[in-house]
């Protein structure tokens, strides 16, 4: 792979529970973040192995139309990603992306990827002045 290459989402074999985890109510929180930072950890190892041990410099989470409706699922990927890992990363659910064809969805993240990577999204001319 070179430098700015991707790794496509067949590249990556996700490895599913036979069953879903039996969560305690009273550590439902825990429980849930321990399972996303679990399976997350795996999929992150095999990206980097895939990119001759180079770890991703940004991570883009593609949620299946649940962002809205659960968005826990979100916030325990962004801490992970975030808190854990240390690497920037953004969810956008899918149903956004087929919705919204007309470019305000993708220019608004990829205005995100280019923040989140260090760049200048917006510049004030020389002389412009805060009142």
């Amino acid at each position: 792979m070179t430098e700015g290459s991707c790794i496509l989402q067949e590249d990556v074999k996700l490895i599913r529970p036979k069953q879903n985890p039996k969560i305690n109510k009273e550590d439902e929180g825990k429980q849930r973040r321990d399972y996303v930072e679990r399976v997350l950890n795996i999929v992150f190892v095999s990206l980097a192995k895939k990119n001759h041990m180079k770890e991703p410099s940004l991570l883009v989470f593609i949620l299946p139309n649940r962002k809205n409706k659960d968005p826990a699922t979100c916030s325990d990927i962004k801490w992970w990603a975030d808190c854990i890992k240390g690497v920037p990363s953004t969810c956008i659910s899918d149903d956004c992306v087929w919705k919204y064809q007309d470019g305000r969805v993708l220019g608004d993240l990829a205005l995100k990827i280019n923040y989140k990577l260090g760049g200048t999204n917006h510049c004030l001319k020389g002389d412009a002045a805060w009142d």
